[in-house]
């Protein structure tokens, strides 16, 4: 799936949406950041939203820093979001370990057939 990032900034063109195979857009973090305490920053974003969805999009908020901001965002219709109120960026190893040690958790915790 293409995605568009940092959607409504920088070289993310709305343009590209007609020309391009895209499925998801992210609403950068800058219309983000203030969608609960600026009406400017939560039109845009249900602008975005509402686009997202008449073209059968998947939109993802960038930037998500307060449950605030998840609330505001889910009344909106936003169903995925990223940012550091979920987790902060770690390295690619560290991931990977952590991946493994919840696979051998898991694995430790499936009981074993009785032999008998």
């Amino acid at each position: 799936m293409l995605a568009i990032d940092d959607f409504g900034v920088g070289f993310s063109s709305i343009g590209y949406l007609q020309h391009l195979p895209v499925g998801m857009i992210k609403i950068d973090r800058t219309f983000t950041r203030d969608i609960d305490s600026d009406a400017r920053a939560a039109a845009l974003v249900e602008a975005i939203l509402l686009m997202g969805s008449a073209l059968d999009l998947q939109v993802v908020a960038e930037g998500i820093e307060r449950r605030t901001q998840v609330q505001r965002l889910r009344g909106s219709g936003c169903t995925v979001g990223q940012g550091f109120l979920y987790g902060r960026p770690v390295p690619l190893a560290d991931v990977v370990a952590r991946l493994e040690a919840d696979r051998s958790a898991r694995e430790a915790s499936l009981v074993q057939p009785s032999r008998g």
